[in-house]
């Protein structure tokens, strides 16, 4: 049996069968420590599959909106006082494209 990524050419592992009846795991980029599986395989997850998977969990930890920032802003634009400055917030999102492009190239 082959796993793969659906992009095609990346081989996620492949298993092959062991004279003990054990399939052998056969991994790529995978971290050092292999659990033992319910059903006896060895499994071991990458370092960057167990980032992405904390970082799932922060941002599924997080409430999915400020509903009193909401509310705010909403009371606002019924009354028509609703005004930001277009200029401040070109500044912010510049900054903060230049802050992700520093992370990306620092991660390197």
């Amino acid at each position: 049996m082959r796993i793969s990524r659906r992009s095609g050419s990346n081989s996620v592992g492949q298993t092959s069968g062991v004279g003990n009846g054990r399939p052998k795991v056969d991994r790529a980029d995978t971290a050092p420590a292999p659990e033992a599986g319910a059903d006896g395989l060895e499994v071991s997850i990458s370092a960057k599959a167990t980032e992405v998977a904390d970082a799932r969990a922060a941002v599924e930890a997080m409430p999915d909106t400020r509903i009193d920032r909401v509310q705010a802003i909403q009371v606002e634009v019924v009354e028509g006082s609703y005004h930001r400055d277009s200029q401040v917030i070109a500044k912010k999102m510049v900054d903060e494209s230049l802050r992700e492009s520093l992370r990306s190239r620092s991660d390197r």
